[in-house]
């Protein structure tokens, strides 16, 4: 079964068991965004000028969330920083994660329950393919024993994973986590990524970093604002 970056990402990102996903929201909502940038530059729309980020021709096979991107990229007056488009595009990627449950559960990977809670609706979303789901977690374990062979999109992936922090979503035993994280931090993306996208996932994994940050410090900075409020 084809997943595109995107979709692994979120599916990897999902509790194997539970509704919720393995990472926080800020995480989960830049390392998507992330990826549909990767995809981007997989399908030669988007490439890399002295650091910036240039539209060089508009493919014929963009999917609907790629072609937002893309249009909101084209939109501005001028050439911007990946780091600078993760932010502008991370707040907005809800939508993009809800047209990929969709996609997940049309291939059988996700079941969506909806209901409703004193009349306003919501959804639970479940892995429901556990088999795929084990094969999918012990594949990339198998690429950390053998990183001079790793597949240009996994190699992407695991870029994705270190960036975010998700290690919870290939283990839950903490010494393998350790150990997997380790085996990532040695990993030289440069020299294991072909041409531009190498700089692209060192970009993106610092803007993640910050992203993450920001996000944090927002939520503490209003939480704190809220108390001295109530005093």
């Amino acid at each position: 079964m084809e997943l595109t970056l995107a979709e692994q990402f979120i599916f990897l990102a999902q509790h194997r068991t539970k509704y919720y996903s393995v990472i926080g929201s800020a995480q989960r909502s830049v390392g998507l965004t992330g990826a549909l940038l990767l995809q981007l530059f997989k399908k030669e729309s988007l490439t890399l000028e002295d650091a910036h980020l240039v539209s060089r021709k508009t493919s014929l096979d963009l999917d609907q969330m790629e072609a937002l991107v893309l249009e909101r990229i084209n939109a501005s007056k001028k050439k911007r920083k990946i780091k600078h488009w993760i932010h502008r595009l991370y707040p907005k990627s809800e939508p993009w994660r809800k047209i990929i449950h969709h996609r997940l559960e049309k291939k059988g990977l996700f079941s969506i329950e909806r209901r409703k809670f004193l009349f306003i609706p919501y959804t639970r979303v479940y892995i429901t393919n556990l088999p795929f789901h084990a094969a999918f977690v012990n594949r990339i374990k198998e690429a950390l024993e053998k990183p001079q062979e790793i597949p240009v999109e996994t190699r992407q992936l695991l870029a994705l994973i270190k960036a975010t922090d998700m290690y919870k979503a290939l283990s839950e035993d903490k010494k393998e986590r350790k150990q997997m994280r380790k085996q990532l931090n040695a990993l030289e993306f440069n020299h294991l990524v072909e041409g531009g996208v190498a700089s692209t996932i060192r970009e993106i994994e610092v803007a993640v970093v910050v992203s993450i940050m920001a996000s944090t410090s927002a939520v503490m900075a209003s939480t704190a604002a809220s108390g001295a409020s109530s005093n």
